[in-house]
């Protein structure tokens, strides 16, 4: 029997969504379990915040898929990170143009490896 395709693509999706986390991961040298926590520490929050940012716009899972994929997050914390990431971008140029750069690996097409490393600025 073949798997419809509707779902067939939202299973392609996903799978490029985990490739973005396992990239911000190894780039950061942080362990998926770690970013799915929910742990505070200031570089997990604002590297979560960055991969579900980066996800939602490169993608067109829902506010609940992405969640999911962060320890069943709400929907909300999506919203929340999207504000928080567009403020941390327009107060801080250096973490902006970071962003830019993350934002435009990724649209690219190519979630496989990036050299530079977002600095979290503060």
């Amino acid at each position: 029997m073949k798997t419809p395709e509707p779902f067939q693509f939202i299973v392609r999706r996903q799978r490029w969504a985990s490739q973005v986390i396992n990239v911000l991961c190894e780039a950061h040298g942080v362990t998926r379990q770690a970013l799915k926590s929910t742990s505070r520490v200031e570089e997990l929050v604002w590297l979560r915040f960055i991969a579900m940012v980066i996800i939602r716009e490169n993608s067109s899972l829902s506010l609940n898929q992405i969640g999911s994929m962060f320890g069943n997050r709400h929907h909300k914390g999506i919203l929340h990170a999207i504000v928080r990431v567009r403020d941390r971008c327009d107060a801080y140029p250096e973490f902006a143009l970071e962003m830019k750069a993350w934002r435009e690996h990724f649209a690219a097409g190519r979630p496989a490896s990036m050299p530079a490393k977002v600095r979290l600025v503060a």
